[in-house]
């Protein structure tokens, strides 16, 4: 190192700080992996997204939803119902003066038998 110029000494200086560095971080990640694979960040709109998802599956377990009196919003409780359908579904009950029958909303448009049957446990007529 005699030879080397101040320059050459300096970067010789950082790269061996650097390592230094990379052992010490290496460490701490060994004896406290927690630490380090533990903080997961999350936006604020996913936060908001999970919230409603989850609500929105509890409520559905737990409630059953009279198809004759619920109001649209009601309606969108239920899963794969959305505010279009959830409409629909109370237009089709004004019209024709409630639902007789479960399967009456197959009369209502964008609701399949698929959907039916993932609703059925949810719903009520009384």
């Amino acid at each position: 190192m005699q030879d080397s110029s101040i320059q050459e000494k300096k970067v010789i200086l950082v790269i061996l700080g650097l390592l230094v560095l990379g052992v010490l971080l290496a460490g701490i990640k060994r004896y406290y992996p927690q630490t380090a694979e533990a903080i997961i960040y999350v936006q604020p709109h996913e936060i908001s997204a999970t919230d409603q998802a989850l609500k929105k599956s509890t409520t559905n377990r737990l409630a059953v939803i009279n198809l004759n009196t619920a109001t649209s919003s009601d309606l969108i409780e239920l899963s794969g119902i959305g505010q279009v359908i959830a409409e629909r579904i109370v237009d089709y009950r004004n019209a024709y003066g409630g639902f007789k029958t479960k399967d009456d909303l197959l009369k209502v448009k964008g609701i399949g038998l698929k959907k039916l049957e993932k609703i059925k446990d949810q719903i009520s007529l009384e």
